[in-house]
């Protein structure tokens, strides 16, 4: 009897712990959309698409540029640059396009957003430090306040991707011989590590969805760049693309880990950006957009339904049920354990 009636009491709070967890996605998940940045329209405007490059759509149609998207990791929203205000900020939409909305406010440019695994954080850089370098910065991606420096160098910190499990940011910096290198450091930008020492110019790189693996750029600047990947403490690395003509960059990693998205440019082939995507080997390398337009920037979204009229639900209905669900659970537990009180009084 006693057994029960503390199992009565605990289990409704053990509950509400593992259904309100499950409310915060994290990056990986099913394939979603694939936002990316196209000059089609006359100027620099986000788009998205299906995996296998069909249904192609603008979302912004602002005169000046947006660039730069990324998703959030329930792929409800979507952080993007923009100059639309008269220099670069950041600022986020829905997966629709609505709901465009301002971040920063700032005279320096701020650039390439990315959330947090929980989605509460945006972590950019920023050019505006007095010496124009550029910096690592995080704010929350609500309305831009609790603005945090985390890096603070003479040099260009630039690209940071959060890790999956949001206790890493890696990023590009040129702080070591002027040549770009991968980097990574603790989310609070405390204990920033070198992962790659290459001849080479190494940048954009992009955890995969597990956070065991790393995919970049490398190559020598003006020149032709590949894609490479590698563990996320900088050992074996290994190729994935090796052509002398296009030049690949911009690499993302598709939410369930198969698939790697990118951009490749070519002078010889069609002189325009193409958005394009291989399995996460190397393998199965297919063109999504090709056409007289520059595609680039491309970044995966996690699948959510969409249905009729554009309304995004979650992925798992569960998770918008949750926090109902635990005040269900709470209001029952108060029940059983008033009534065993009630029982044990009697």
């Amino acid at each position: 009897m006693k057994k029960s009636f503390v199992l009565s009491i605990l289990l409704p709070f053990f509950l509400v712990i593992s259904l309100t967890q499950v409310a915060f996605a994290s990056f990986p998940g099913p394939n979603g959309l694939i936002a990316f940045t196209s000059d089609r329209s006359g100027n620099h405007d986000i788009g998205v698409m299906n995996p296998d490059g069909s249904n192609q759509r603008q979302l912004t149609t602002d005169p000046d540029d947006d660039n730069h998207p990324s998703w959030s990791p329930d792929g409800s929203r979507i952080a993007f640059t923009s100059d639309r205000d008269g220099n670069q900020e950041i600022y986020v939409m829905f997966a629709d396009g609505s709901g465009q909305t301002r971040l920063t406010y700032n005279n320096s440019r701020d650039h390439m957003p990315a959330f947090s695994p929980d989605g509460l954080k945006i972590v950019f850089c920023s050019q505006r430090d007095t010496d124009k370098k550029w910096q690592i910065y995080v704010m929350d991606a609500a309305n831009g306040g609790n603005l945090q420096r985390l890096t603070n160098n003479a040099a260009n910190d630039v690209q940071p991707r959060w890790s999956p499990d949001g206790s890493k940011i890696v990023f590009a910096s040129d702080r070591d011989g002027g040549l770009f290198q991968i980097y990574v450091m603790d989310s609070d930008g405390g204990n920033q590590q070198r992962l790659t020492n290459s001849r080479t110019e190494d940048f954009q790189p992009d955890w995969s969805p597990d956070g065991s693996m790393i995919v970049f750029s490398s190559g020598y600047p003006e020149q032709n760049y590949d894609l490479y990947v590698m563990y996320a403490n900088g050992t074996g690395v290994t190729p994935l693309t090796q052509t002398a003509d296009p030049a690949e960059f911009r690499p993302a990693w598709s939410p369930d880990g198969t698939k790697i998205t990118f951009c490749w440019y070519s002078v010889e082939v069609s002189g325009n950006g193409v958005v394009s995507v291989i399995n996460a080997d190397g393998s199965n390398y297919i063109d999504l957009t090709v056409g007289t337009s520059d595609d680039w920037n491309s970044n995966w979204g996690t699948y959510r339904a969409q249905p009729v009229g554009g309304e995004i639900l979650p992925v798992n209905m569960l998770q918008s049920l949750a926090p109902f669900l635990a005040y269900a659970i709470v209001i029952a537990g108060a029940i059983v354990l008033g009534t065993q009180f009630k029982r044990r009084l009697q």
